[in-house]
């Protein structure tokens, strides 16, 4: 009997254990159909002998050897019967074992696979979750980068704002001094507008020595 083929890739226990114990039962049966053919080469011995012994029996008895014939074919016709139905019943037996071999063979097959497949599965979303991942990481430092640049330009905006609010009021005190100046001078041309008027206007008065004179009468 050919021996069972071995596994292509290490199951997993349960199906090791069921193939071991399919495989055993197959080296059984080897075993068992040696054991037979040893026991039909012995039969077939016995019954060479026997029909040896009837054969020197009917020499002394040739009256029964119509009966002893055919009572020598019963009995072979029998022993053969029981070994092919023997044999019958071990090769559904063997055609059983095989098929449950395959069978756990190919859901060996399926069960690979199918691992594989989840792997792979695995493997694409774990990838997927990860472009994800950095995809947000993208945005939330674009989103940073956008708030700080926003932060710095309403800094420099506000200084700006301040540098110019002090240059107005810095031109404002430089116009509101000029304008004093102005006004000043407005006030001493007007003042002495009037000193000359008062001047004109007036004869020279008498020195009769020092004293005040009020310019604003």
């Amino acid at each position: 009997m050919p021996s069972a083929p071995s596994a292509r890739a290490a199951p997993p226990p349960c199906r090791e254990l069921d193939l071991r114990v399919l495989q055993e039962a197959l080296a059984r049966e080897a075993a068992e159909e040696q054991a037979e053919a040893e026991a039909r080469a012995k039969r077939a011995a016995d019954v060479r002998r026997y029909r040896e012994q009837l054969a020197l029996m009917m020499e002394h008895e040739a009256e029964e050897s119509a009966e002893r014939d055919a009572m020598i074919e019963a009995v072979a016709r029998e022993q053969q019967a029981r070994r092919d139905a023997e044999l019958a019943a071990r090769d559904e037996a063997r055609r059983r074992l095989m098929a449950e071999v395959q069978q756990i063979r190919q859901q060996q097959i399926r069960d690979k696979q199918a691992r594989h497949q989840a792997a792979m599965e695995q493997v694409a979303l774990e990838r997927q979750e990860a472009e994800a991942a950095a995809a947000q990481e993208a945005a939330d430092a674009k989103a940073r980068q956008l708030a700080q640049f926003k932060k710095n330009y309403q800094q420099r905006l506000d200084i700006q704002t301040q540098m110019v609010a002090k240059a107005h009021l810095k031109a404002a005190e430089e116009d509101e001094k000029i304008r004093a100046v102005e006004l000043a001078h407005q006030a001493e041309q007007r003042y002495m507008g009037k000193v000359q008027q008062t001047l004109q206007a007036t004869a020279p008065p008498t020195w009769h020595g020092r004293r005040k004179f009020d310019f604003y009468s």
